[in-house]
């Protein structure tokens, strides 16, 4: 009964969570690779051109170069021409990372410096002001800025760049309905292209007028374009656009009701997004396969499908599709009367809907990232302190849950296991929920994309023994201060997962407020903040949670390691060698000599030099011939042997040295091992 009663309001609790988590990591980038301090140079000149010799794979490593400049700009008045081109930089990068926002900003700025001189860049302006205006869905300021990019190119006698405007101003007009206006704009950058002969102009063209032609309920004369569409981008090897295309051919034929053809398309533009290996393309194109499956009533089919996009979209970030896709799922679980399916989808879609069209929200994410580089570690914090409490909360409803799934089980064994069928069902649902709290769990830890950025050249080996995990790794950064620490809380599973976010809330909150971090304050402070919490009524209460820690503050400046140990030390590998920096005998938490401060152990490094860090784990694993555990000693012996390897080679050794000496054991304890390479 208890169960029945609370386990709607966890399944909620948790997928809303794991939703929250998916809204607020929408604008997480991309790994940018080795992330090189922004020299302190008094150059404007030579920062900006520095940010503009970077390749695209380092936006946000070009954006600190040219936010160092624009800082600098603001002090020495550098004249027009040089504040043009630097909010003009700053806009194209903020555009390219899709802040659209942000860009706006930037290239408004650029156009109050222009001048005769910066003319086609001006142009630039107004287009990419439009192509984002457009994106956003604002036509009518679209419809503002492509005939001033026009204008500029008329005036430059630049044909390729007005062919370009008049494909925009086509594209605006018929997202507005004004179909003879945009027919009349496609043509006329059709003409221009072909003059040109520019082809992969003329494609975008035909594109055009075939997607305006079936807006107008002419298939046929839509297939016309897109085929001639089809041989321009086949005879270019453009498979990115190909795909589109075989996309709109299905749409087209489906339109037409000739079910075979459109399948036959649909099926097409899967296999060649599975070539492209491209999460947008899988997402859409499994959608809308679903939506012609569920057109043509094989609702089964259609599911499936419907499951694969919202796979993809879900683990890449895709939420209008994600949305859309869970929404139609739900409908189709409610004609199927999987009721309680239907119901967490539609709230899972109505969710992000919700998120994805709420304008303060949008507001507020806006003057976050309007921050950026200068802020991150600020809207870390409060991005993960957000998901510590929803997390807690969850959790803590799950415990309850498990609670009153033990007391159905006792009532179910005393009335002979009347409820059997049920109760499996029940512990099912809550495996479910508890496996939503893990991906929570996880969203915590530092984003890959910011490791790549901080640690560089590094691996995390993470094998937790359940669901959720009581180990954790923890990373911080200011200034010239890296800060890593690997902890293992007690216990496993729930009780550990809810002692790991008590670990990383408390640690974001001590070395936000510390100007320069230090090893042993750091494990002092963190002790101070477990115990009040897991021991508030003193030590009249004995228990002893809490976690073990080792935790590296890297001085990159002065290759400098400041570290301190709550049972677990460091180990440092250099030129062949093995030296252990030990911890102190005593824990985080409740201990008999609360009174006695942690210990710094300080050392240089040098380039090259390695350090691990790591919870018991592994060690304690038992397997091998004798069924015993794998000890330090052999663990030292390994890291060793593999110290040489990439980093990315020693974790796959680790985790083929683990599973081949663990056999048909079952995994005794969390796993967690991080190593570092130092430059």
């Amino acid at each position: 009964m208890y169960l029945k009663l609370f386990q709607p309001a966890v399944a909620f609790i948790v997928k809303t969570c794991s939703m929250v988590l998916l809204g607020l990591s929408c604008c997480t980038g991309g790994t940018e690779g080795n992330h090189p301090e922004v020299p302190v140079a008094d150059s404007i000149g030579w920062l900006l051109d520095k940010s503009m010799s970077l390749p695209d794979s380092m936006t946000h490593t070009a954006m600190e170069y040219a936010e160092k400049a624009l800082q600098i700009s603001r002090r020495k008045n550098p004249g027009k021409t040089v504040m043009f081109n630097l909010y003009y930089h700053l806009g194209v990068l903020s555009e390219q990372t899709g802040n659209y926002n942000l860009a706006t900003a930037y290239f408004k700025e650029a156009l109050a410096f222009s001048g005769k001189e910066q003319l086609r860049k001006t142009g630039n302006v107004f287009n990419y002001l439009g192509q984002m205006a457009f994106q956003q869905g604002k036509y009518d300021v679209a419809m503002e800025y492509f005939p001033k990019a026009l204008n500029i190119r008329i005036q430059l006698n630049d044909a390729e760049g007005q062919a370009t405007s008049y494909l925009n101003i086509g594209t605006a007009y018929q997202k507005e309905g004004y179909y003879g206006q945009a027919q009349e704009q496609y043509e006329r950058s059709l003409n221009l292209y072909s003059m040109l002969n520019h082809e992969t102009g003329k494609a975008d063209c035909l594109n055009n007028l075939g997607g305006l032609r079936l807006e107008q309920n002419r298939p046929k004369e839509a297939l016309e374009y897109y085929f001639e569409t089809e041989k321009i981008y086949r005879n270019n090897n453009n498979y990115e656009q190909l795909r589109r295309i075989y996309n709109n051919i299905g749409n087209t034929y489906q339109s037409m009701g000739d079910t075979e053809q459109a399948r036959k398309y649909y099926f097409m533009t899967l296999k060649l997004s599975n070539s492209l290996s491209s999460p947008v393309a899988l997402a859409e194109i499994n959608y809308t396969i679903g939506n012609f499956l569920n057109e043509i009533n094989q609702p089964d089919s259609a599911i499936s499908f419907y499951g694969n996009a919202i796979e993809i979209a879900e683990s890449s970030g895709l939420y209008e599709v994600l949305s859309d896709a869970l929404e139609e799922r739900s409908l189709l679980f409610a004609k199927s009367k999987r009721y309680q399916e239907a119901y967490n989808d539609h709230v899972a879609s109505s969710y992000i809907y919700n998120i994805l069209n709420n304008k303060e929200q949008t507001r507020a994410f806006t003057q976050k990232s309007m921050q950026y580089q200068f802020d991150i570690q600020n809207q870390q914090q409060m991005f993960r302190n957000r998901l510590q409490r929803t997390f807690i909360i969850a959790l803590s409803v799950v415990v309850f849950l498990v609670g009153a799934l033990g007391l159905l089980y006792y009532r179910s064994y005393v009335r002979k296991k009347k409820d059997s069928e049920l109760l499996a069902k029940q512990k099912t649902e809550i495996t479910d929920s508890i496996r939503y709290a893990s991906l929570i769990q996880k969203a915590t830890f530092p984003v890959k994309e910011f490791a790549d950025i901080v640690l560089s050249d590094y691996f995390i080996y993470f094998k937790p023994r359940d669901i959720l995990s009581g180990d954790f790794y923890w990373v911080y950064y200011t200034d010239d201060y890296i800060v890593v620490a690997v902890a293992d809380c007690t216990g496993h599973g729930v009780p550990g997962a809810m002692t790991s976010m008590l670990g990383i809330s408390a640690l974001n909150k001590i070395t936000s407020r510390m100007h320069i971090p230090k090893a042993s304050k750091i494990l002092d402070e963190l002790r101070l903040e477990i115990v009040s919490v897991l021991n508030p009524v003193g030590y009249d209460d004995r228990r002893c949670d809490g976690m073990d820690i080792a935790l590296a503050v890297i001085h990159t400046q002065k290759r400098e390691i400041d570290f301190a140990g709550a049972y677990n030390p460091l180990y440092l590998i250099r030129n062949g060698q093995l030296f252990e920096k030990k911890a102190d005998k005593m824990p985080i938490g409740l201990y008999v000599k609360n009174n006695t401060l942690f210990t710094s152990n300080r050392f240089d490094y040098v380039p090259g030099d390695i350090i691990y860090m790591f919870t018991d784990g592994y060690a304690d694993q038992f397997g091998g011939a004798k069924n015993s555990k794998f000890k330090t000693k052999n663990f030292k012996q390994l890291l060793l042997d593999i110290s040489k390897q990439p980093m990315e080679e020693q974790e796959r050794i680790l985790g083929k040295t683990h599973l081949e000496w663990k056999g048909s054991n079952a995994q005794l304890d969390d796993i967690l091992v991080v190593g570092v390479k130092l430059t």
